[in-house]
């Protein structure tokens, strides 16, 4: 019954059958694609709106980090791939690994999200699906909690540290 099951499961390359890696890398990008609709709803009068009304001009930061339309194409471009990456296998899923962490990183840096945890978090989580769609599934099996573990812990480390501050060490954040 289970191998039937799994049998069935197959994606609609039809090349890789569903193994732990698949489901685990499937889930990874699902929730990612969620994340950035969800960020979308909030950002989106900032991308289209703000950004080109009132551009912020930075003369110690590269063009690419305060263009408004940078921004918005970094932004756009994992929402267009991960779908597609979603049933495409092991190939897709890096190309949509390699494309969000490389818009998450022009994100982190550009005047537009830089003070976004959003972004931080997509790149850690962007290049944890890189390795698990590149790895083997005796690399996945002996690793990949593992690196799961510690792209969480990054992920939280950084929020902690950030909170390390005198402003929020004093509790003045919160009177503001």
């Amino acid at each position: 019954m289970v191998q039937r099951a799994r049998a069935r499961m197959l994606i609609s390359t039809g090349t890789e059958e569903a193994s732990p890696r698949l489901i685990a890398r499937q889930i990874a990008l699902g929730l990612c694609l969620i994340g950035w609709m969800v960020k979308g709803a909030m950002f989106w009068s900032l991308l289209f709106q703000a950004g080109f009304e009132t551009p912020i001009a930075v003369d110690a930061l590269p063009a690419l980090f305060t263009s408004p339309l940078a921004a918005v194409m970094a932004y756009m471009a994992p929402l267009i791939v991960m779908p597609i990456a979603l049933v495409a296998g092991p190939r897709g899923a890096l190309a949509a690994a390699v494309v969000g962490s490389v818009s998450s990183l022009v994100l982190v840096l550009h005047v537009s999200g830089y003070n976004d945890a959003t972004f931080v978090t997509s790149l850690w989580v962007f290049l944890w699906i890189g390795w698990l769609a590149a790895s083997s599934d005796t690399e996945a099996q002996r690793w990949g909690a593992r690196l799961a573990q510690g792209t969480l812990s990054m992920i939280f480390l950084g929020g902690f540290l950030g909170k390390l501050t005198p402003e929020y060490l004093s509790g003045a954040v919160l009177h503001d």
